[in-house]
C-alpha cells in the first residue's frame, strides 16, 4: 500500500500517463490475441502475437526506466510504518485503534494479544490466551472461523434464516474472547477503527453481542483499516482536502451480460408492472468458484452464465434521488468503455462519490486479476481494435487497471456487490484485492461486502445509507433531522435500521447479521 505521493511536474505526469495507457493497450491486445489463438491458430494471429509481445516488452522496459529515474529524483519512504506519535495525532479522545496479534509458538501453541491505541499514552497490550494452557486458543480461533463460515453460508442460503438465537449465542462467545478484555481501555470511546487480522479477519465486530445482549455496533461507530499507517495516511490526505459544497456522484448498475439481458431491460421499460416483479425476485445463488475462475480467465461461457442483477437498477435510482447532482450509467451504459473514457479524460477525479453495483470476481491467488463485471453487450470487435492500435475492451474492470489507470479524488467508493471486500489474505494488510486497488487509485474510503449481498437487503441498506450521508431524509435519525452524517455514522444507523426493519406483513426479515452486517467501511471514516 502506498503511503506517500511523488509530486511530478506536468511533463513527468504526461509521460507517466502515456506509459500507463500504452501498457494497458498492449496488455489488452495480447490477452485478446492469446484467446483468439486458443480458438483457432493461424499464421496471422501468431505474427500479431509476437509483435504485440515485443511491443509490450518495450513498454514495460520504458515504464521501469521511467520509475527508476523518478525514484532517484523524488525519494519517498513508501511501505514504512509511521511512528506511534504520528498515528496518535489522527485520533481524538473519542477514537481508538484496536487490533489483534497472533504468534504461533509451535504447531499446537498460539499466543494471542489484543491492543488498543488511544490519542496519548503507550499502546495497551492485553494477553488473550491462557498462559498455563495456550493450546485452548487454537480451539477459539477455529470457533471464530466457524462463525465466519456460518455468516457466509446464511447470506447465500435460498431461504432467510428464521431464527437468530443460535448465531447470537456464537457471536456473544466471540465478544467474550476477543473484545471483552479490551473494553477496560475503551472508556470514553465512541468510534473504533479496527485493524482486522487472524481469526477476526472477515468478521464485522459491530455484529458481536456483549453480555447485555447489545450489539457492539450499538455502542460504537466502526470503520476498518488495513494498518495504522494506512489509517494515518488516509486521514492526513482527507485533512488537506476541503469538502465540496455539492456532492457529485457517479452511479453504475444493472449492466447486461448477454443480449437476453438487454431484451429483458427493454421489455421492463415498456411494462412497469413487470419491472416490479423482477426487482423483488428472489436472490440468485452465489457464484461458484469454478465460474469465477473461468470468467477471470476470459471464458466466454462462464461470463455469459453470470446472472443479471436487476435490483441494482432500483438501487442506483434510489441512491440518485438522494444525490441530485449524480451521473448514472445503467444498462449498456454501465460499460468498461465509458469508465475508461472517464478515466482517460481525467473526469473520474471530479466525482466525490462513486457507486458500482455489479458482480465482483475475486481472485485470492492473483488479486490484481480481481474484477468488476460491466456490460458485455456491444463490445467492440477485438481484431478491429488491435488493427487500429486501440485498447481492447472485454467488459472486465480489473484491480490492476484501476491502480494503473484511475486517478481519483473520491471521498467514498462503494462496491455494492458480493464479496467485494475479499482477496488474498496478507499479514498486516487484511484482504488484498479490489478495496486496496481503489485506495491506491486515490479513494479515501471504500464500502465493501464481506460475503454474498442479498439484493433486497442491499438495496434497502444502500438507500438508507446515502440518505443519511447526504441528509436527504425528514424523519429523526440518531438525534438528527435532515442533517448529513459522517460516513461511519451513516452506515451504523442504516445497519441498525435494516436489522429492525418491519415489512408489510409485520415480520423482521433482516434480523440475522448476515443481512445487515456484511458491508463494512474501510478507510477514512
Amino acid at each position: 500500500m502506498v503511503t506517500g505521493h511523488r509530486s511530478l511536474n506536468q511533463a513527468e505526469s504526461t509521460v507517466q500517463d502515456s506509459l500507463r495507457q500504452t501498457l494497458s493497450r498492449h496488455e489488452s491486445q495480447l490477452a485478446a490475441l492469446q484467446e483468439a489463438s486458443q480458438a483457432s491458430s493461424n499464421e496471422r494471429t501468431a505474427e500479431d502475437l509476437e509483435t504485440t509481445r515485443t511491443r509490450l516488452s518495450a513498454a514495460e522496459a520504458a515504464w521501469s526506466t521511467f520509475h527508476e529515474e523518478i525514484a532517484r529524483k523524488y525519494p519517498v519512504s513508501e511501505g514504512q510504518a509511521f511512528p506511534l506519535e504520528r498515528v496518535q495525532e489522527t485520533l481524538t479522545d473519542q477514537t481508538a485503534l484496536i487490533g489483534w496479534l497472533h504468534v504461533e509458538i509451535n504447531p499446537k501453541e498460539v499466543s494471542s494479544w489484543g491492543y488498543v491505541i488511544r490519542n496519548e499514552d503507550p499502546v495497551e497490550w492485553v494477553r488473550l490466551d491462557n498462559q498455563s494452557g495456550r493450546t485452548e486458543m487454537s480451539a477459539d480461533i477455529e470457533k471464530a472461523r466457524e462463525v465466519h463460515d456460518a455468516l457466509t453460508i446464511a447470506s447465500a442460503w435460498p431461504c432467510r434464516p428464521a431464527s437468530v438465537a443460535r448465531i447470537t449465542g456464537e457471536i456473544r462467545k466471540l465478544w467474550r474472547r476477543w473484545m471483552a478484555p479490551l473494553t477496560q481501555h475503551l472508556v470514553g470511546v465512541e468510534h473504533l477503527v479496527v485493524i482486522p487480522s487472524g481469526p477476526m479477519l472477515g468478521i464485522p465486530i459491530e455484529a458481536l453481542v456483549d453480555s447485555d445482549s447489545v450489539h457492539l455496533g450499538d455502542h460504537f461507530t466502526v470503520s476498518y483499516t488495513p494498518s495504522a499507517t494506512i489509517h494515518t495516511w488516509l486521514w492526513e490526505q482527507s485533512a488537506q482536502r476541503r469538502a465540496p459544497m455539492v456532492r457529485s456522484a457517479l452511479l453504475v448498475g444493472d449492466p447486461p451480460f448477454t443480449d437476453d439481458h438487454l431484451v429483458a431491460m427493454e421489455r421492463e421499460a415498456e411494462d412497469q408492472s413487470f419491472v416490479e416483479g423482477v426487482l423483488f425476485a428472489s436472490a440468485e445463488p452465489p457464484l461458484q468458484t469454478t465460474v469465477v475462475r473461468s470468467a477471470l480467465f476470459g471464458n466466454q461461457e462462464a461470463l455469459a452464465s453470470l446472472p443479471r442483477l436487476p435490483r441494482t437498477r432500483d438501487e442506483v435510482e434510489r441512491v440518485a434521488s438522494a444525490i441530485p447532482a449524480a451521473t448514472t450509467l445503467l444498462g449498456p451504459e454501465a460499460s468498461e468503455q465509458r469508465l475508461f473514457d472517464l478515466a482517460e479524460s481525467g473526469a473520474l477525479r471530479g466525482f466525490d462519490i462513486i457507486h458500482l453495483a455489479t458482480h465482483a470476481l475475486v481472485d485470492d491467488a492473483l488479486p490484481e486479476r480481481s474484477a468488476l463485471v460491466l456490460s458485455r453487450v456491444g463490445l467492440p470487435d477485438p481484431h478491429e481494435a488491435i488493427v487500429a492500435g486501440a485498447r481492447v475492451h472485454d467488459g472486465l474492470l480489473t484491480a490492476k487497471e484501476i491502480v494503473r489507470e484511475w486517478d481519483l479524488d473520491a471521498d467514498l467508493v462503494t462496491l455494492s456487490g458480493c464479496q467485494t471486500g475479499l482477496g488474498r489474505k496478507a499479514a498486516g494488510e487484511g484482504h488484498i484485492g479490489l478495496a486496496h486497488a481503489f485506495l491506491q487509485a486515490g479513494a479515501r474510503s471504500i464500502l465493501v461486502s464481506l460475503w454474498k449481498a442479498e439484493e433486497e437487503a442491499t438495496s434497502l441498506l444502500m438507500t438508507r445509507f446515502y440518505e443519511n450521508l447526504t441528509g436527504a431524509y425528514r424523519d429523526e435519525r440518531d438525534g438528527r433531522r435532515g442533517e448529513s452524517m459522517p460516513k461511519a455514522a451513516a452506515l451504523r444507523e442504516a445497519k441498525r435500521w435494516l436489522r429492525t426493519y418491519i415489512d408489510d406483513e409485520g415480520h423482521q426479515p433482516f434480523q440475522h447479521p448476515s443481512y445487515w452486517s456484511g458491508f463494512v467501511l474501510i478507510g477514512e471514516p
